[in-house]
């Protein structure tokens, strides 16, 4: 018999993946909207849904479109810290993202009435995307790279070593052990991921 990992192995799994979308589409609007609110504040502009929502905003011959297209593309490195928090997996940063601008997409179209066929409003929305992806790749990737401790001692640092006295022995095994498992874990951090073997 086959025994369970406890990491999860398959990629398809609905029951967490639809959370996670709704998780990294409700932050992203939440943090847009948190920098548009400050920059509007700032500019003195009335605060308005069309500022998010509504294409036609986002122009390049005034100063406010400027402005709203610098604050999504501000939130496109906030969207990388998203996908580092929720999503976690640099294989699945593209999927993750492309479907956030999807539905973007599918709720600027509603709230407009169409489809967006401004050039500007395109432009910034595929420059979020691909910052997002390239950034949330690279830093999920730095994540899974980081080195996972193998073999976490019970009993604190060094415990062994101050109980002097009558515990000579153990605290001799207590430091052989906790040796051990430092190379054991050296040798298999180093291991390649092709080389592990999935399942009993």
């Amino acid at each position: 018999m086959r025994r369970k990992l406890a990491f999860r192995t398959n990629v398809w799994d609905p029951l967490l993946i639809i959370p996670q979308i709704i998780a990294l589409q409700a932050l992203y609007y939440t943090s847009i909207s948190v920098i548009v609110l400050f920059t509007l504040l700032i500019t003195g502009n009335d605060i308005t849904l069309d500022h998010l929502l509504d294409y036609r905003e986002f122009r390049g011959d005034t100063v406010l479109g400027w402005t709203l297209g610098f604050a999504w593309i501000s939130n496109s490195v906030v969207g990388i810290y998203l996908l580092l928090r929720v999503v976690q997996r640099a294989k699945l940063v593209l999927d993750f993202t492309v479907t956030l601008h999807f539905f973007h997409l599918i709720i600027t179209s509603y709230y407009s009435g169409h489809i967006p066929t401004t050039f500007v409003w395109w432009a910034i929305n595929v420059t979020t995307c691909c910052i997002m992806i390239f950034g949330g790749e690279l830093y999920c990737m730095r994540k899974e790279m980081e080195p996972i401790m193998l073999g976490g001692g019970s009993g604190g640092d060094g415990e062994g070593v101050t109980n002097g006295g009558g515990g000579g022995g153990g605290s001799t095994a207590q430091i052989k052990n906790k040796k051990s498992a430092e190379v054991d874990r050296d040798r298999y951090e180093m291991v390649p991921m092709e080389e592990i073997e999935v399942g009993g």
